[in-house]
């Protein structure tokens, strides 16, 4: 093999190489010398990473079986949702709160009493763990995992439990925290996603509605208030904002003209393009947009249009999670079953979780995460002691 292997051109082999799988790399790193140095340097990680980000088949969802201690990796390209058991190497995470994820990194919370927060790489099966000190673990909780390019670095943003609504930045390369800051909102609704690298986050500013009466505690960071007594039920202004990772401050976008101001909506990705959606006609339906190009608020554009009622079963919540090459989205319901829907035949079938009754995330906050197979693992610059992990 060593033979026939130096017959290619260098440049030919590392682009073959950088447009494969993760297991399929394991593998090859054992045909030859020169193909496991290429398949080790970090350059060919981050090309690697750039061509599993361009694919959408190498997009999986990562969830935490509750019936099980063990997460679980599923595709959903084919439309049937095979699902592969990822098991931590480490006993006490495997029931750890999954976060979110970035680069195929994804970011759990471990038992609240442990001050332990892991970033894994479940391609690889290897992990880096950071703690947070006593006065961070008891004041703030993680919500956000992104990369900051200007430095090379992973960063986790943690949003103050209390009602200063403070926030602060761990960095992973540097083993630092930043100093709290304060956020010129209220709260933030729903989950954060990350797009074109950037962090998004709808955030709630108060909205002067007659007869409202403030709530008589303060407002909690991240809030619902799809209970309210307003005449649209909405005490507050949804705002589309994202992080910016340079200076470290929020910033607010230009949100679909369609949208109207009050409407309540949450982010979700769809094929890699930023995306909102929202409850449309006395939620009879979900109906998703998409901002095609970014950062262009003209480009918004709508999606597809989710019945909630299929037959003889209505759905109290359907949360768009991505969307296949075939045009169907995937939709997560309120106890955490996974479907998909198709929209030419206007059918909800279900893909995972049909048969389970506990919720797969509530209580514990353990919420489902859109990831994809790389070979990235973050560095840091005070090495992190640890015991000696399994061989793949």
């Amino acid at each position: 093999m060593e033979g026939d292997t130096q017959s290619l051109p260098c440049d030919v082999i590392y682009t073959i190489l950088s447009k494969l799988p993760v297991k399929s790399l394991f593998q090859l790193r054992c045909v030859c010398k020169s193909w496991r140095d290429i398949i080790s340097e970090p350059k060919f990680s981050k090309s690697h990473l750039t061509e599993s980000i361009k694919l959408v088949n190498r997009q999986r969802i990562f969830v935490r079986d509750t019936m099980s201690a063990c997460f679980r990796s599923i595709g959903c390209e084919d439309g049937t949702g095979l699902d592969e058991e990822l098991k931590f190497p480490v006993q006490k995470y495997r029931r750890a709160i999954v976060l979110c994820s970035c680069n195929g990194l994804v970011l759990l919370r471990a038992h609240k009493s442990d001050n332990m927060c892991v970033l894994w790489n479940p391609a690889i099966r290897d992990y880096k763990r950071f703690s947070c000190p006593s006065h961070i673990s008891r004041n703030y909780m993680p919500h956000g995992l992104y990369y900051d390019s200007s430095r090379d670095d992973y960063k986790v943003i943690f949003f103050s439990k209390q009602p200063e609504n403070n926030f602060i930045v761990f960095s992973f390369k540097g083993q630092s925290w930043t100093e709290p800051k304060k956020s010129p909102y209220l709260g933030f609704h729903g989950e954060m996603v990350l797009a074109n690298g950037v962090l998004h986050l709808v955030a709630l500013k108060p909205r002067k509605v007659a007869n409202v009466r403030p709530p008589a505690q303060p407002y909690p960071f991240f809030y619902d208030d799809s209970d309210s007594d307003s005449e649209d039920g909405n005490t507050h202004l949804y705002k589309l904002v994202c992080f910016d990772t340079v200076d470290e401050k929020f910033k607010e976008m230009s949100q679909p003209n369609c949208i109207n101001e009050g409407v309540k909506f949450s982010l979700t990705l769809m094929r890699g393009c930023l995306s909102l959606y929202c409850d449309t006609n006395h939620r009879k339906c979900v109906v998703v947009w998409t901002m095609k190009q970014y950062s262009d608020n003209n480009s918004w554009t709508k999606f597809i249009v989710i019945p909630r009622r299929q037959g003889i079963c209505y759905f109290s919540t359907l949360t768009p999670l991505c969307a296949t090459n075939k045009g169907e989205v995937v939709v997560m319901t309120e106890r955490g079953n996974l479907l998909i829907y198709n929209d030419k035949e206007n059918k909800l079938r279900h893909i995972w979780g049909e048969n389970k009754h506990r919720p797969l995330w509530g209580e514990n906050l353990s919420y489902p995460t859109l990831y994809v197979d790389t070979l990235v693992l973050p560095i840091c610059a005070t090495p992190v002691k640890r015991k000696r992990k399994r061989e793949l």
